[in-house]
């Protein structure tokens, strides 16, 4: 039976306004227990096409060569280093370990990102199309400037200084501290610490990646750790067995919508506002099977945050914890009927209540698969687009 819940009216005078925009080619995994991923229509996506005048990197490269196809640079900082505004540099297929200091010191392992794009001429370090799943960067990424993208490649676990071990145990595989950032269709697993960890970042997006299996300190570690900053969207994400918290916004974070997200099997609640902040908007995801609360607010509340449409099924407490601000308008208590939860096929069955029911004013307008939305009578609820 589904039971849908509203818990608060409230009338929305303002609607955000959600930039179109969308990840494709999401890497599957490479060097690593897990077997499976989530599957994914890879021939329905169009193939990015190679920037013109861009840069290339390789493992078999040398920082001594132009950078170009035939003879491409060797490290991912040459390119950080060296590309200006509106510019791209594709990763070619390879195992990438990078700014590895001796002895361990809190910079090891650290590629320092420390150029800016500007408006409409961002940055961007890819993986090459046709090889995403296989370029993986098992250093840690800290994102310092600003107007950068980092799109269709493997964030695998590093061995980076970890300040809660105090050794190189390994850190947040990718850390955002500059403002206009996107981070799309990475795969990101295996970290020591979060999977995502923001600081200070300003109008980020954080759009189709599958983001898994990381964390090794169960109060401290998430998929997506949402620390500061103003703006943004969190979109078209599968975040999956988490050690913390599937999506952690604390402790100041404001004016993000964490919208279409498929959020499972997370260690603690799917998604939780231990936060100062305010306007946030939590609707059309799926967070379910989490070992406590599908949603739920702690700390100092949050101030004119609201929750709509969301499928909140099978966690170990209860669909919500709101002890502090969090305005509930509808609720889906109901299956959201996977095609095969086991094998990480998140995708709807037709009779799935997320199915056409999605607010159609939040939808963003493609999917994780790169599908348009609406399919159907409307949006569906969910990182996947039936």
């Amino acid at each position: 039976m589904i039971v849908v819940r509203s818990v608060v009216a409230l009338t929305v005078v303002a609607l955000l306004f959600i930039s179109a925009g969308g990840a494709t080619n999401l890497p599957a995994p490479e060097l690593s227990p897990v077997t499976t991923r989530p599957t994914r229509d890879a021939a329905r996506i169009p193939e990015p096409r190679v920037a013109q005048q861009a840069r290339y990197v390789s493992p078999r490269g040398s920082d001594s060569n132009p950078g170009t196809l035939k003879r491409p640079w060797r490290t991912i900082g040459k390119a950080m280093r060296t590309l200006v505004p509106g510019k791209t540099a594709y990763l070619r297929a390879g195992i990438y370990r990078e700014a590895i200091d001796v002895p361990c010191g809190t910079s090891h392992n650290t590629l320092q990102w420390n150029r800016s794009g500007r408006p409409g001429a961002p940055i961007t370090i890819s993986g090459y199309p046709g090889e995403e799943r296989r370029v993986v960067v098992r250093t840690k990424i800290k994102l310092n400037g600003s107007n950068l993208r980092l799109v269709n490649l493997v964030s695998a676990r590093n061995s980076a200084f970890n300040p809660i071990d105090k050794g190189c145990t390994g850190d947040a595989n990718v850390n955002v501290y500059g403002d206009e950032v996107e981070i799309s269709g990475l795969e990101i697993r295996d970290s020591n610490n979060s999977g995502i960890y923001l600081k200070e970042a300003n109008r980020t997006k954080i759009l189709g990646n599958w983001i898994h299996d990381n964390g090794a300190h169960p109060t401290q570690d998430h998929g997506i750790y949402f620390g500061s900053g103003t703006g943004g969207v969190i979109a078209n994400n599968i975040i999956e067995r988490n050690l913390g918290y599937g999506i952690h916004m604390y402790p100041r974070p404001s004016g993000q919508t964490i919208v279409h997200n498929t959020i499972v099997d997370s260690g603690n609640a799917g998604i939780v506002l231990s936060t100062s902040g305010s306007h946030i908007v939590i609707v059309n995801n799926i967070s379910a099977w989490n070992d406590d609360y599908g949603i739920r607010t702690g700390g100092d509340g949050c101030d004119e945050c609201w929750a709509d449409q969301n499928v909140l099924y099978g966690n170990a407490s209860d669909a919500y914890y709101l002890p502090e601000d969090l305005t509930v308008h509808r609720t889906i208590e109901a299956d959201p009927l996977f095609v095969d939860r086991g094998r990480m096929n998140y995708r709807l069955l037709a009779r799935s209540p997320a199915v056409n029911t999605a607010r159609i004013d939040y939808s963003r307008p493609f999917d994780y698969d790169g599908h348009s939305r609406p399919r159907g009578a409307g949006p569906d609820i969910g990182s996947y687009e039936r």
